[in-house]
């Protein structure tokens, strides 16, 4: 097993080995259900902000701090109910990671395809996330979706540990040697 860091810049292309860690530095951004529909219809809420990095299936905790943003907790949300969504989403804005909890319901090769990357983060570890969190950038449809939904634009640094899930389910706990593997920046 390898730990890797890499940057949301320039993360690793192809099929990762399912038997890395990866931990993540640079611009991330949350979608949920709601945000992520609106994302995948092609709403752009800052003009192109979000384009090329990664997409994190979260819906954080969130505290106003000194006139900013502070996230508490950061858990991933299970990412295969808005399988859909993500292709489309991250189609229209070159997502080059997708990270979630869970499988994509079968969808992963179709991220592939695009040449995006999906990990998972594991589940319950929502602190953990938080801390890999250094600032909160912006927010975007904050009344009109709440905190939850809302998309969170986060500039995070070791943020994981992130395990690759192939298109066979490589990675997913399939099979009794599965490893984990992560990604980070």
């Amino acid at each position: 097993m390898a730990v890797r860091v890499c940057s949301v810049s320039s993360p690793p292309g192809g099929v990762l080995p399912r038997c890395d860690v990866y931990y993540l530095s640079g611009l991330v951004f949350t979608a949920r259900d709601r945000g992520l529909a609106r994302l995948a219809a092609g709403v752009d809420p800052c003009g192109g902000c979000l384009e090329g990095l990664a997409m994190y299936h979260c819906g954080p905790i969130v505290v106003r701090r000194g006139g900013g943003w502070v996230v508490v907790s950061a858990g991933p949300t299970t990412s295969a109910r808005m399988a859909r969504e993500t292709v489309e989403a991250a189609r229209r804005l070159g997502v080059r990671m997708v990270i979630g909890k869970g499988g994509l319901g079968g969808l992963e090769a179709v991220l592939e395809e695009l040449g995006s990357v999906y990990l998972v983060f594991p589940g319950g570890a929502g602190s953990l996330a938080a801390r890999a969190v250094k600032r909160v950038e912006a927010v975007y449809w904050l009344e009109e979706l709440g905190p939850a939904e809302a998309v969170w634009l986060l500039r995070v640094e070791g943020f994981g540990p992130l395990f690759p899930v192939t298109s066979s389910g490589a990675g997913m706990g399939r099979g009794s040697r599965a490893q984990p593997c992560s990604r980070g920046g």
